[in-house]
């Protein structure tokens, strides 16, 4: 009997231990809840206004960049074709050197070898129809430089002499474009008067909405960069090794742009 007491008594104490544990978690979630609901409720709300500002500068290029190929195709063997390949190269860097380009102006933007099939077609009165033959022709190389040219007035000389220089029209010519070598500067002054020209708007819209400006709170700058001057193949109606004359090329202007986006805190 006095068992049976202890073990009545046990199981009161543990059901009321777990009635407070219950109670206990009820009462902490109903306080972190209750805490949720006023996070941020002390922070005052803050009004802002946003505006865009542009900015632009132009300025004369100084430095003209040009683009060429050498293509070989149908060759027996791809070492063939890069033998040629390098062949030609060689003898449009030989051309430019002797122009005073820096070898530092002369970069390779692609480089590409692959062989060469011609797939035979057949006529098919049967399903499914047999797999067409795929007869190997050679292998084709192309090997594109980009070109940067200094002395910008020789641009269009250059150009010309690179489309002669490999021989057997194995130089095709791309697009000369005219570009500022370094426009950190004008970008900065861009720059300067997109925020100028932010903040004038800024100014004009808190005086009509009757505020008054704090502080920029948010500051981004998209876009820009100069656009440049692009002529695209040399020579007129075709392939720059048709070209018989130096034209003259006018460069023009380059416009370098800035556009930025201000937001102001406002009272």
């Amino acid at each position: 009997m006095f068992n049976s007491f202890i073990d009545e008594r046990m199981k009161k104490s543990a059901l009321w231990a777990l009635i407070l544990l219950v109670v206990f978690l009820g009462a902490k979630t109903i306080t972190e809840f209750l805490g949720w609901q006023h996070i941020g409720a002390d922070t005052p709300v803050v009004s802002t206004i946003s505006v865009q500002g542009e900015g632009e500068v132009f300025a004369v290029p100084d430095v003209a960049t040009l683009t060429y190929t050498v293509s070989v195709e149908k060759a027996k063997t791809a070492k063939e074709a890069q033998d040629e390949a390098a062949r030609v190269s060689n003898l449009a860097l030989d051309y430019l050197k002797k122009n005073d380009i820096d070898e530092k102006d002369i970069k390779t933007t692609n480089f590409n070898l692959q062989p060469q099939y011609t797939v035979t077609p057949i006529n098919c009165f049967t399903f499914p129809c047999p797999p067409r033959e795929r007869v190997f022709e050679g292998f084709s190389l192309f090997h594109s430089i980009e070109v940067k040219v200094r002395e910008i007035d020789s641009a269009g000389e250059i150009l010309s002499g690179l489309s002669e220089a490999g021989g057997e029209g194995l130089i095709s010519v791309g697009s000369l474009n005219f570009l500022i070598d370094d426009e950190e500067e004008l970008q900065e002054e861009a720059r300067e008067m997109a925020i100028d020209d932010a903040k004038d708007k800024a100014k004009a819209l808190a005086k009509d909405l009757g505020v008054r400006l704090v502080r920029v709170v948010n500051f981004n700058e998209f876009g820009g960069g100069q656009v440049f001057r692009a002529f695209e193949e040399f020579g007129i109606g075709g392939d720059a090794s048709t070209a018989s004359s130096v034209p003259q090329i006018p460069t023009g202007e380059n416009r370098i742009s800035s556009t930025v986006s201000v937001t102001y805190e406002i009272r």
